[in-house]
């Protein structure tokens, strides 16, 4: 069971991303960008990209890990 202290360092980590990771989210906000705008017609923007990172930087989070892999890449453009 986690304990708070426990819950404080993981929110401490700086989170790095391994190359392909970044490639395989940065070919996903490219393509939402060619689509120009979102299912309700509001333009993407660079917001959205952050947005993909922040999931990314949860999911790896959750595993207790300081590296973003090609899977939480995945698992967040699969949408």
């Amino acid at each position: 069971m986690l304990d708070t202290f426990s819950i404080s360092l993981v929110c401490q980590f700086s989170y790095r991303m391994t190359r392909p990771a970044a490639e395989i989210l940065q070919r996903f906000y490219l393509q939402l960008r060619d689509h120009n705008t979102s299912a309700d017609g509001t333009p993407i923007t660079a917001r959205q990209l952050e947005s993909l990172v922040r999931l990314a930087e949860a999911r790896a989070r959750v595993d207790l890990r300081d590296e973003i892999t090609v899977q939480d890449a995945m698992v967040c453009t699969f949408c």
